[in-house]
């Protein structure tokens, strides 16, 4: 635990006054996974990337993600589940995925709406789900779903703690993702 005061600045060029609610949750590090910048626990949830439901907060059509960020995503692995299950659909509504790479000619590494998978398509900006790079403009890692124009739900078999590293770098950004995730019970023998 952090010992005494925590200072919070806020700089705005907005002139009027602004009334701030904030939350603020310590935990003792033998609690979580080191280096997890976002800790999630329980067999379900959803893992929302930074600034990314931002845009109806500002009456904004889109956001942009946060650039040159290198940090890890944890769930907390409950007794009995021996898998997860990860996607960006959920009843029938697909949430954007967008995490954008470019070529040192301009070029998109991915072409639009669809997603790109491995290290020559996801060099900069990325997550890593199964020890695949994922970026684009879909969720799909092409085990499931060979046609990358489509989401896909990655689920991934897991004996240690879960950790989605993220990445992105300084160049461009996008909207971000925002994934729902379930861990899977261990199959009964």
């Amino acid at each position: 635990m952090l010992a005494g005061p925590l200072s919070l600045s806020v700089l705005s060029t907005i002139v009027s006054r602004k009334r701030w609610r904030i939350r603020v949750c310590q935990f003792e590090n033998s609690c979580t996974t080191s280096n997890c910048l976002q800790y999630f626990t329980g067999t379900s949830g959803v893992i929302t990337f930074f600034n990314y439901d931002q845009a109806s907060m500002f009456n904004r059509s889109t956001t942009q993600y946060l650039n040159n960020l290198n940090y890890a995503i944890c769930i907390r692995k409950e007794a009995g589940y021996c898998s997860i299950t990860y996607t960006n659909v959920r009843n029938g509504v697909e949430y954007r995925f967008q995490l954008n790479n470019v070529k040192s000619s301009g070029i998109r590494t991915v072409p639009q709406e669809q997603a790109g998978a491995d290290v020559i398509n996801c060099p900069n900006d990325y997550i890593i789900l199964d020890g695949s790079r994922l970026c684009g403009d879909k969720l799909n890692d092409g085990l499931t779903i060979r046609n990358f124009t489509l989401n896909a739900p990655i689920t991934v078999s897991s004996a240690g703690p879960i950790v989605i590293p993220v990445m992105t770098d300084g160049s461009l950004t996008g909207l971000g993702f925002k994934i729902f995730y379930t861990l899977n019970r261990c199959p009964t023998v």
